[in-house]
């Protein structure tokens, strides 16, 4: 085309509509011609939801170096991950998934802990750079763009439409469910990313099987897995719904083999953390959720299309809805979006074709899982005359052995939500495409930035909720003293536990307690006789008898320099309670600095005793002998840990009898075997065994019994219905003479 000045003028392919002719768009001046190439570019998409990461999680950008995203306690956890997976690779030289650093002094497995490595790992050049607190900001932050990245480049390898794979992209990273489970700072949970690209990565290795597309794939499933087991597993059943769908596609055993080698190299690859989650998951079963408390985490049918009750508009108004609905308020909100919805119905009334028809069966399979294993629609969970629960496919999980196991360790039945996130915004994507082919072209990206903003607005959430990153000055303080020592730290909760454990990133303190995703017991208090008041437990004499030291010499023996007093609990009269038991078992203590946060006060200095004795697994409750003295019996492994500040020799002995026949049982002294000793079954045997090895810090002395237990029910012994194989009383341990 020719301008008035007889010049060419470049032509774009858009077109106008004008008296009812079609003419080319004209772009007179170079920038425009830049910016329509320049709209369609990887950097431009980062830079577009970059922007409206900033929009979306107000004010956290503004509050980078001084505040934590999120509320306490989750918020303290996952920093200290993070500092602590930095601190083991650099300083410690140590596997990051065994820690002393908190459970001190015995430490405690992080295998079924929320350690989220694969965020914890991209994080370390910013935390050398910047520092954790700076860092973990930026990764959140990171998280919203590279999850709408991840959602677009999904959306445009089905749509082939930039606008329509751009809303995906919004749709799934500001969903509600991505808001809500940030308000609650659940950083394990942010990183939405890998799963659309995952489920890229499968696509485009079926479509072309190659080993550089395998690989690709196979990095995205292990860097999920190793950021969240929640999304490793949803990322299996994607993975078997896809393989089930392409197989279905071209009945051809050839199609399976792509899905076989990525299976069998994913096993190969986790199994260094997979081999021991397998090990440790019998002595953590209690710790799971089973289908007993399935219910209570499942999701409901309403939440689906009832707006976040965090809303910024009108969140009050849909919370008392919100509130009849199972777990907790981030559990429960999975809120589409009615923009979605609609766009969804939209492109199944009017599309045809096989991927569009298997995300929707994707959404399907996802939301029945996310319901748990009953319908509940609002408050009601029983329907009909006879007032019937309606089973859902999820209950049966539980009756086949390998799922049973893998789904008692999802405990938050509700987050299979994501998934049928995910699903309805390439839906929507879907819908979006088929309503701009049947605009002018130029009015399309108006069509999608209206798409956007009706979806923003049903999704605004701010200002989001921060927590302030300081740190008590008193910490501060410890954190420049020399020498190793310990914090024991009250009241026992988790959440004075994660607040010592946020500290522990400044003062690199270990501390007595902290915040387990498995909420464990501690060691360090629940294990010993004299300290066990503070967790509401009997302080009556346990089959231990020597040494027997009280409060303040075991925290001289576990070479404990500080107690804190945290001000904030879950709840209760906990720091009042805690208060009280520091006055009665330690004294009138003179705090060394007291504020809002913290009273700090220093252990008094006594005789320490050589060892302080921990109780752990194996042992069932103490209970009293025909003898008079207490008596413990032994599952098939009784745990005992012993602390000593130094390296040194000691000598054990204790009184055992066996049930029902004689027994072996062999004694381990930090995994190395140094005795076995014959029990038996009709007479007590008094066992000493001399010159123990302990080294300095946490030592394990572990009894197995080398014929397995028994329920004496079963023999007929009596009504014990308990699995026990060798009963022990009289234990001591006293310094090698």
């Amino acid at each position: 085309m020719i301008d008035s000045r007889g010049l060419r003028a470049p032509v774009n392919a858009q077109t106008l509509e004008c008296s009812g002719r079609r003419i080319s768009a004209l772009y007179i001046f170079p920038p425009m011609q830049f910016f329509q190439k320049f709209r369609s570019t990887p950097l431009a998409v980062l830079m577009a939801y970059s922007l409206l990461t900033l929009v979306f999680t107000y004010p956290l950008a503004f509050r980078i170096g001084s505040a934590l995203p999120g509320i306490a306690p989750d918020t303290f956890l996952y920093i200290w991950n993070m500092e602590w997976v930095r601190r083991a690779i650099f300083e410690f030289g140590t596997n990051p998934f065994f820690t002393r650093e908190m459970y001190y002094p015995s430490g405690v497995s992080l295998y079924f802990h929320s350690l989220i490595l694969g965020s914890d790992l991209l994080a370390l050049p910013l935390q050398f750079a910047l520092g954790s607190v700076s860092a973990y900001m930026l990764m959140t932050l990171a998280m919203f763009v590279l999850s709408g990245y991840g959602g677009y480049l999904l959306a445009y390898e089905l749509v082939r439409e930039r606008g329509a794979a751009f809303l995906a992209g919004f749709i799934f990273t500001f969903s509600p469910y991505h808001l809500a489970h940030l308000l609650y700072s659940h950083f394990d949970l942010m990183p939405l990313q890998w799963l659309a690209l995952f489920a890229l990565a499968l696509k485009k290795l079926f479509d072309q099987p190659s080993f550089s597309r395998g690989l690709l794939a196979l990095v995205f499933l292990v860097w999920t897995s190793i950021t969240a087991w929640y999304y490793a597993l949803y990322a299996a059943i994607f993975f078997a719904i896809y393989t089930l769908y392409r197989f279905a596609r071209v009945t051809s055993w050839r199609t399976l083999m792509p899905a076989l080698a990525l299976g069998s190299a994913y096993l190969i690859v986790t199994s260094p953390l997979t081999v021991p989650m397998l090990n440790e998951h019998g002595d953590l079963t209690q710790n799971f959720r089973g289908a007993d408390e399935a219910e209570r985490f499942s999701g409901n049918l309403l939440s689906y299309i009832t707006p976040s009750s965090y809303h910024t508009l009108w969140g009050s108004v849909f919370a008392p809805v919100a509130s009849t609905f199972n777990g907790g308020a981030a559990e429960r909100t999975l809120f589409l979006g009615y923009t979605t919805i609609g766009l969804a119905l939209v492109a199944l009334a009017r599309q045809r074709g096989r991927e569009l028809f298997l995300w929707f069966a994707i959404a399907l399979v996802f939301l029945l899982l996310s319901l748990g294993p009953f319908l509940h629609i609002g408050a009601s969970s029983r329907f009909g005359p006879g007032r019937t629960l309606i089973e859902l496919p999820y209950s049966l999980a539980f009756n086949v052995p390998v799922l049973s196991a893998l789904f008692t360790v999802a405990r938050s039945i509700s987050r299979f939500g994501v998934m049928v996130a995910l699903s309805c915004a390439l839906l929507a994507a879907f819908g979006l495409k088929e309503l701009a082919a049947r605009v002018p072209r130029i009015s399309r990206g108006l069509m999608t930035a209206l798409a956007c903003a009706l979806v923003g607005v049903e999704f605004l959430v701010v200002p989001l909720t921060t927590t302030s990153a300081q740190v008590p000055a008193a910490i501060q303080a410890i954190a420049a003293e020399r020498g190793s020592f310990a914090m024991f730290d009250l009241p026992v909760d988790f959440y004075a536990g994660s607040e010592a454990m946020f500290y522990w990133t400044v003062d690199h303190r270990p501390t007595t307690i902290g915040y387990h995703s498995r909420l464990l017991p501690y060691p360090g208090i629940d294990g010993v006789p004299a300290m066990r008041a503070l967790v509401g437990q009997s302080e009556a004499p346990d089959f231990i008898a020597e040494p027997n030291p009280s409060p303040l010499q075991v925290l001289n023996g576990l070479n404990v320099r500080y107690i804190a007093l945290h001000k904030k609990s879950i709840g209760g009269t906990a720091v009042q309670d805690a208060a009280s038991w520091l006055n009665e078992k330690i004294g009138a203590l003179t705090p060394l600095s007291d504020d809002a946060q913290l009273t700090l006060y220093a252990v008094p200095a006594v005789p320490a005793p050589p060892f302080v004795l921990s109780i752990q697994g194996g042992w069932h409750a103490p209970g009293a002998g025909a003898d008079g003295g207490v008596w413990r019996w032994m599952q098939n492994d009784g745990r005992i840990s012993i602390f000593s500040r130094e390296a040194k020799t000691a000598d054990l002995d204790f009184i055992a009898y066996g049930l029902q026949q004689p027994r072996h049982v062999q004694i381990f002294v930090n995994g190395a075997l140094v005795k076995q000793v014959s029990i038996p079954a009709d007479d007590i045997r008094h066992v000493v065994v001399s010159a123990l090895p302990l080294e300095s810090g946490a030592n394990e002395l572990r009894f197995h019994s080398v014929e397995p237990p028994e329920q004496p029910a079963a023999l007929g012994l009596n009504e014990d219905d308990r699995f026990i194989s060798v009963a022990f009383s009289r234990l001591r341990i006293v310094a090698a003479r």
